[in-house]
């Protein structure tokens, strides 16, 4: 049986993506997207790297403290927003037990009350 090379005559073997494509290695800066990635990698585009290349050292570490507080203002919003909807469920949950507690007592001395009115 024959092996079949995907790879055009002449290009080294390998160098062809998902979409049948082929490409030289000297032209892949990134890493190819081949199979999924779970690492959350920065999205590195010609914008993204124009700004990095203009920051020097101060810019760039006040970007990133920035940015992670940004992220940890992220997180506690989003644990706040968790405790206040804990907080209300427990809340109307009482509330409406309360209510069905009054409700059922009150239905059953009007039914207790008629049914002795029935035998009087």
């Amino acid at each position: 049986m024959e092996e079949v090379s995907l790879s055009e005559p002449g290009s080294p073997a390998g160098c062809q993506t998902i979409l049948g494509e082929t490409q030289d290695e000297e032209d892949e800066i990134l890493p190819r997207k081949d199979c999924e990635s779970l690492d959350y990698d920065r999205c590195i585009n010609e914008p993204y790297v124009e700004v990095l290349e203009g920051m020097n050292t101060k810019n760039a570490q006040k970007y990133e403290a920035v940015r992670w507080m940004l992220v940890f203002a992220i997180g506690v919003s989003v644990g706040l927003v968790g405790l206040f909807v804990d907080f209300f469920v427990r809340l109307f949950t009482k509330l409406k037990l309360n209510l069905l507690g009054k409700c059922i007592h009150f239905w059953k001395m009007e039914y207790f009350t008629q049914k002795l009115q029935y035998f009087k």
